[in-house]
C-alpha cells in the first residue's frame, strides 16, 4: 500500500508552466518513492512539447533506481518538423560495478 500525492497546475496557469501534472506513490512504511507519472508541455513560439512518463522504482541495494520506463510525447522545433516517441524501457541486471 502507498501513500500517493498528485500535484496539478492551477486552472487558467495552462501553458505557463511545464508540469501539469504530477502523481507520487510512496511506499507507506519507508516513505521511499515506488512510482511516478508526469505530464509536461510547454508551447512557446520557437518550440512546443507535450509528454507523458510513467515511471516505476525498484531497489539495488542501498539505491532506488527505475525499473520501468513509459513515455509518450511529441516535440516541434521552428525550422523542424514534429517529432513524435513511443516508448518503454524495462531496466533490469544492474550492476555495481567495481
Amino acid at each position: 500500500s502507498c501513500y500517493v500525492f498528485t500535484q496539478k497546475v492551477k486552472p487558467g496557469r495552462e501553458g505557463s508552466v511545464v508540469v501539469d501534472e504530477m502523481v507520487t506513490w510512496f511506499d507507506d512504511k519507508d516513505l521511499e518513492v515506488v512510482a511516478r507519472t508526469y505530464s509536461l508541455s510547454y508551447d512557446a513560439a520557437v518550440y512546443d512539447f507535450k509528454v507523458k512518463m510513467e515511471v516505476q522504482m525498484t531497489k539495488f541495494g542501498d539505491l532506488t533506481v527505475p525499473a520501468l520506463i513509459r513515455y509518450v510525447g511529441n516535440w516541434k522545433a521552428i525550422t523542424k518538423k514534429r517529432e513524435r516517441g513511443v516508448f518503454t524501457a524495462t531496466l533490469s541486471d544492474f550492476n555495481a560495478g567495481n
